[in-house]
């Protein structure tokens, strides 16, 4: 019997983290587990626009192309559909060994 309640808790903990309860702690657990997003480069290749939140809506930063940030948990189907659209004025560019956007003329 005891097999049936842990199943039972395993589906709700499950189902809770479908419907993005659990969305809010992963802010603070990624600033834990990753640091800051990285920005040295030594080439223009080295860097990307990352997201430096765990928000689905993240335009992001020029970072190294290599950073991630930690989101163990789902946002919520929800949050799909309120994301505003991205616009950059420039491309990720390595200047002085530092990812940055270099604006377009």
């Amino acid at each position: 019997m005891r097999w049936y309640w842990a199943i039972l808790v395993l589906f709700v903990l499950v189902m809770l983290n479908l419907a993005g309860v659990f969305a809010p702690l992963n802010q603070p657990l990624s600033h834990v587990i990753t640091s800051a997003p990285g920005v040295s480069c030594s080439s223009a290749a080295d860097c990307a626009m990352r997201p430096t939140s765990c928000d689905v809506c993240d335009c992001g930063v020029p970072a190294n192309k290599d950073y991630k940030p930690f989101c163990p948990f789902f946002q919520g189907l929800g949050s799909f559909v309120q994301c505003k659209r991205c616009l950059f004025a420039g491309t990720p560019a390595c200047v002085n060994a530092t990812c940055m956007l270099e604006l377009s003329p």
